[in-house]
């Protein structure tokens, strides 16, 4: 490129001729030339403002392609991520929660990090949600996030997403170890809830007794209160239902009880068929505690979640029904 063209590109590119900035951009990472220095720069942080990677890496990506952005991105996308920053522990992170944009199916994602100054960071946190739209685009029939890592996001993969991160801006090891994708079958809303600063995740299901009754902003509230409530109840429930419990926790939990009251000087000498009604009872409170509908209501401890149900389904033309719930604190 001879020195007329290059003043001619220059004054173009002062004048805001993006065309021409990149031509001389193109020029100056291969030959260089010093009167090009200022365009550059701006190039550089152009890369930088694009992917988050440090000025140096940016200039080195440009120098080794010529200046060509689209392949620039490319190299520091595929940066090499060295072994023992991926052995290095990861106590920190953040969840996310996203749903579709039909509102039908939504998404968990927990990301990992070393740190509480990484967990905070807008990178870092993009990138939780990139990979939760991943999910949310093609995840249907992926069980685990090992698997996930496979699957398209961005120009590349979740998994290159990741070791971009790791090698070129956070610096830290990050981890995709789990979430939780769910569709809401039947008409209805998807409450969601995040507790700042992001360490406590909350999703419910909650279907609607009609079509024209999941349109209403009753329903719409009464799910967000529901996944607020599963978030700051004393007892975390295990189900939604009495039926939804695991056989094997009611055992543990009547053999618990059982092996009290053998161990009571004065209990141990009832019939068995006394024991069975006490137990009966203490597995009643047992219920009372741990089964989301029969938790007292966070927002008003006079009634149950199942009167609230009730109360609300008096303006949808019958009570709606929790179908699921997941709640996912930070590190599981």
């Amino acid at each position: 490129m001879v020195d007329e063209e290059l003043r001619g590109l220059g004054r173009r590119a002062k004048h805001g001729d993006e065309q021409a900035r990149a031509r001389l951009a193109r020029a100056y990472f291969r030959t260089g030339q010093k009167d090009m220095v200022e365009v550059c720069a701006k190039v550089v942080k152009e890369l930088r403002d694009k992917t988050g990677a440090a000025m140096g890496l940016c200039k080195q990506a440009l120098v080794d392609t010529g200046g060509d952005m689209e392949k620039a991105e490319e190299w520091l996308r595929k940066k090499g991520v060295k072994a023992e920053v991926t052995a290095r522990a990861t106590s920190e992170g953040v969840l996310v929660n996203k749903l579709s944009p039909d509102g039908k199916t939504v998404v968990s994602v927990e990301l990992k990090c070393e740190t509480d100054f990484a967990a905070k960071n807008d990178r870092f946190r993009a990138l939780a949600g990139e990979i939760a739209d991943a999910l949310i685009a093609k995840g249907a029939g992926v069980k685990d996030a090992a698997a996930a890592l496979a699957l398209p996001c961005g120009k590349g993969t979740i998994d290159e997403a990741i070791k971009a991160q790791i090698s070129t801006v956070i610096k830290e090891n990050i981890k995709f170890e789990w979430f939780e994708r769910r569709t809401l079958e039947g008409p209805g809303r998807i409450g969601t809830y995040i507790h700042p600063p992001g360490k406590l995740s909350v999703l419910v299901g909650v279907l609607a007794p009609s079509a024209d009754a999941a349109k209403k902003p009753e329903l719409e509230a009464l799910a967000k209160d529901v996944a607020m409530h599963v978030a700051a109840a004393v007892q975390i429930p295990v189900a939604v239902n009495r039926e939804g419990v695991p056989k094997d926790q009611v055992e543990k939990e009547r053999r618990f009880h059982k092996e009290q009251m053998d161990a009571d000087p004065k209990d141990s000498k009832k019939p068995d068929q006394i024991k069975e009604k006490i137990i009966d009872g203490k597995m009643g409170r047992f219920f009372k505690e741990r089964v989301l509908q029969e938790q007292p209501f966070v927002k008003d401890d006079s009634k149950s979640v199942e009167q609230v149900l009730a109360e609300v389904g008096e303006s949808l033309g019958g009570a709606p029904k929790i179908a699921w719930f997941v709640r996912r604190q930070l590190g599981g």
